[in-house]
């Protein structure tokens, strides 16, 4: 499967649990995970991966620049990955 067709299904799941998703578009700061997931006060970032996806370094080090600051950053390999964290 796709990473955009990934995203999509992770859209629709978001959606049916009354979760608000929005797709990063951070075109200026490559880097940056794919969605942002919130419900309850609760922020989310997901970045989607193909099983064999590779996150590059650069993402690796935004996200852990997230992390320092108090976000929760998941990398999301599938559907089932997705329907745990939400």
């Amino acid at each position: 499967m796709l990473e955009r067709t990934l995203q999509r299904k992770i859209t629709l799941l978001c959606k049916k649990h009354a979760i608000l998703t929005r797709k990063l578009d951070a075109t200026n700061h490559r880097g940056w995970p794919d969605l942002i997931a919130i419900k309850g006060g609760v922020v989310v970032f997901l970045e989607i991966k193909t099983p064999t996806g590779r996150v590059s370094e650069l993402q690796q080090v935004t996200h852990r620049e997230l992390a320092a600051h108090g976000a929760v950053v998941e990398v999301v390999r599938s559907l089932e990955e997705a329907q745990k964290i939400i």
